[in-house]
């Protein structure tokens, strides 16, 4: 309502160079000053209070060498180490040139954020996870890939050099996770990609005619069930089965099981 009321009072020259055209439009100009500061203040202590519990959530998770800023406080457990950083940082930042060479570098980390957040949606949907329903009933993954795409194209629209740099970082830090830390306690999302990739290979070559010129030998292993009476074969056993299995198939296809 107050772009549109914006828009039918206020001329186009106005709307384009006068900054002040809203503490114009109102009944007094103090309201207008009053309510931005108390905006940006708030905006100021959220964004700090929160930068800060997201890092100490990291350093506990111990997904970077942070563990100086996983303490809390005694009462409440608030991040205080944390809160002095994110305040040490916006403080540098407006030191170095003022919020105007700050805007660009934050707009570009919201952008991004934005971007992998509906890039992994996508790719949830994409994959058919049960465990990602969506409750908008409208949501498509082509809906995630635009707003992935949109966002990607906006941060090269403002700054390309900034756009290129965030892209660099955000894959620098996802290069050093994938390195450090295991697998099974972050499980990724290129494990559904994989499966569904396979399964939609398989699908492929099943309706497909079988060639002889093609052929290649295909074993399926049956290892005993564990409950089972006699003897039952140890974690050692059943890995040289499987060994022997993939030198007899060669670059052919063992499928593993179990009977019940």
């Amino acid at each position: 309502m107050l772009i549109f009321g914006q828009a039918g009072s206020v001329d186009r020259g106005a709307l384009q160079y006068d900054l002040s055209a809203m503490q114009h439009l109102c009944v007094r100009e103090g309201f207008v000053v009053l309510g931005v500061a108390t905006a940006c203040l708030s905006t100021a202590l959220g964004s700090m209070f929160g930068s800060a519990r997201i890092m100490q959530a990291i350093a506990r998770d111990r997904i970077f060498p942070l563990s100086f800023f996983a303490h809390g406080a005694a009462h409440g457990d608030e991040p205080r180490r944390a809160i002095v950083l994110s305040y040490t940082v916006a403080q540098a930042g407006l030191l170095i040139g003022g919020i105007d060479a700050v805007a660009p570098v934050l707009t570009n980390f919201f952008l991004v954020t934005y971007t992998l957040t509906n890039l992994a949606a996508a790719l949830l949907a994409l994959c058919g996870l049960p465990n990602f329903r969506p409750v908008w009933r409208l949501y498509s993954w082509q809906t995630s890939l635009l707003g992935a795409a949109l966002t990607a194209g906006s941060m090269f629209f403002l700054n390309p050099l900034f756009a290129l740099l965030t892209l660099a970082l955000a894959l620098a830090l996802g290069v050093y996770i994938s390195a450090t830390v295991p697998s099974g306690r972050w499980p990724s999302i290129s494990q559904a990609v994989a499966f569904l990739t396979a399964r939609s290979c398989l699908l492929t070559l099943d309706a497909q005619p079988a060639d002889p010129k093609y052929w290649r030998p295909s074993l399926l292993l049956l290892v005993p069930p564990s409950q089972a009476a006699g003897p039952q074969p140890t974690a050692g056993g059943a890995s040289l089965l499987l060994r022997l299995a993939h030198r007899l198939s060669g670059s052919g296809l063992v499928v593993g099981g179990r009977t019940l």
